[in-house]
């Protein structure tokens, strides 16, 4: 399953919220290379707030192993803060109907068929996220071949929003998630997944409280 963690329901998920920062240390910083900030093994930025929701698939002993961050396109977000640039000359987007997803990430340290697994569940939740809260589309910054190889390949729907652009190590670019119930169906039939994998309890219950 994969849970749905905010700064309001973290209580619920014991060591989750720290888990996926220790992830993001090891996939951004220990094997990409990122210069961003860290602490104790920790990989965070500005851009980790309340408003913040992670995704997060943890393996039978609660250590996150998949993670991605969504942030609401009406708070401050990377593509807006750091690259408007890669949306060659569009203004970005600001809306309640669409989300930005970053430090979409996989602990490369399991097999080959375990990461596949836990990508293909992601990328569903990320998907049942949006259909259930009512979000049109995401968007995000990837390396071109990462949109095409992971996401296009499990069954999303995207549009390049932008040229091309080095930032880092690799050239990225900008991409539209467009938010389906087919495109949902088709990541679940692709990846052999049955039925809904979000763990959503505490988050709603956390949302009626609110």
């Amino acid at each position: 399953m994969i849970d749905v963690v905010t700064i309001q329901n973290a209580h619920h998920y014991g060591d989750a919220l720290a888990a996926q920062f220790r992830l993001r240390h090891r996939v951004f910083i220990e094997r990409e290379g990122y210069e961003v900030p860290a602490w104790d093994g920790m990989e965070y930025d500005q851009f980790d707030t309340p408003a913040t929701t992670y995704l997060i698939r943890r393996d039978a002993s609660g250590e996150a192993r998949a993670v991605t961050r969504l942030i609401p396109t009406v708070r401050p977000y990377m593509i807006e803060t750091l690259w408007p640039g890669l949306l060659d000359g569009k203004t970005p987007p600001k809306s309640p109907l669409i989300w930005e997803a970053t430090r979409f990430g996989c602990d490369h340290a399991l097999d080959a068929a375990t990461k596949d697994k836990y990508l293909g569940e992601l990328i569903a939740g990320c998907l049942e996220f949006g259909v259930l809260r009512g979000i049109d589309e995401f968007i995000c910054v990837m390396p071109a071949g990462i949109l095409r190889r992971v996401l296009m390949r499990a069954g999303c729907d995207i549009d390049f929003l932008g040229s091309p652009s080095a930032i880092g190590r690799f050239p990225v670019v900008a991409g539209r998630v467009n938010i389906t119930e087919d495109s949902l169906a088709r990541v679940r039939h692709n990846k052999g997944l049955t039925g809904p994998v979000l763990n959503m309890a505490e988050d709603e219950a956390t949302r009626r409280a609110a």
